[in-house]
């Protein structure tokens, strides 16, 4: 998945190209800026998520 991700990620840029029509350009930039805000929202989820963990694991700690 990761080697199919890589490759697609050089394809959108490559699309986005001056060279490709304007349509092509456009729906290459829609999907690099969706999926980079799609990676910058799950590594968010996934901090809060672990300092939640953290909290958790303290309070347990302190509980005993």
């Amino acid at each position: 998945m990761t080697a199919a991700g890589s490759e697609a990620v050089r394809t959108l840029l490559e699309l986005m190209r001056a060279s490709a029509k304007a349509n092509v350009r456009l729906g290459a930039a829609k999907a690099v800026l969706e999926i980079g805000m799609k990676v910058r929202e799950t590594a968010e989820l996934e901090e809060r998520l672990a300092a939640l963990e953290e909290r958790l694991a303290e309070d347990a700690k302190g509980g005993r």
